[in-house]
């Protein structure tokens, strides 16, 4: 082979060479661009993703709050009529009654007879009743004798005193007749109290006259725990 034909066979492969560089180019470049449109295919759906995510996140989150906070309320309100259903029972539950029989009490002035009872609030109210015999001897002058309700050995006096009283101008009519004393007296704390029922003197009149007090028959005590009184 001479040179002419080495010159010539080479001349013939440079050509292909050079279309080989720019097929690889364009194979590259090809290449490439499909690699960044698959990246940002992937980076779309990820940020979609994302945010549908977190859409729904925010979604579940606003029912929860929602839920909790019915739950909540329900809650309350069982606690609130669960007490109010304990305090009503428990202030229902706050009677009680002393009865006596025959006391025959011959007492113009002091203490006739008592009961104890136990309060079970503070902000409650008492309301006390005594139903029984009361009698008063009179004289030519008149007479007059009271009957009251003590607690813890002082007398009522929110809102006022519990009381009854028997005038008699007329001497030794031995007249029985039944008699009752009923109110209510609030600020009493809560705890043992104890009830009684006392006689004295009228207000304005001497200090005489023969009182008298469950006298052949029942006498009785009703106490009964209530809300306070205005």
């Amino acid at each position: 082979m001479n040179t002419t034909q080495i010159q010539q066979k080479s001349e013939d492969k440079k050509p292909v060479r050079e279309g080989q560089r720019r097929t690889g180019k364009k194979d590259r470049k090809k290449k490439a661009s499909t690699l960044d449109s698959r990246k940002l295919k992937k980076f779309s759906i990820t940020k979609v993703f994302k945010e549908e995510t977190s859409s729904q996140f925010k979604e579940e989150f606003c029912r929860m709050k929602q839920s909790t906070i019915s739950v909540g309320f329900i809650l309350f309100s069982i606690a609130v009529l669960y007490m109010e259903v304990t305090s009503s029972s428990s202030l229902g539950q706050g009677v009680k009654q002393c009865a006596f029989k025959s006391l025959n009490k011959d007492t113009n002035n002091g203490q006739i007879q008592t009961c104890d009872f136990k309060k079970f609030f503070s902000q409650s109210a008492l309301r006390v009743t005594y139903q029984g015999d009361m009698r008063l001897i009179g004289t030519y002058r008149g007479v007059c004798r009271r009957w009251y309700i003590t607690i813890n050995g002082n007398e009522c006096l929110s809102p006022a005193p519990i009381d009854a009283i028997i005038h008699a101008n007329r001497q030794a009519i031995n007249l029985h007749r039944p008699g009752t004393l009923d109110g209510f007296c609030n600020n009493i704390p809560a705890g043992r109290v104890t009830v009684g029922l006392s006689v004295g003197k009228c207000n304005g009149y001497p200090d005489v006259g023969n009182a008298y007090t469950c006298w052949n028959s029942v006498c009785r005590f009703i106490i009964e725990e209530v809300p306070s009184v205005q």
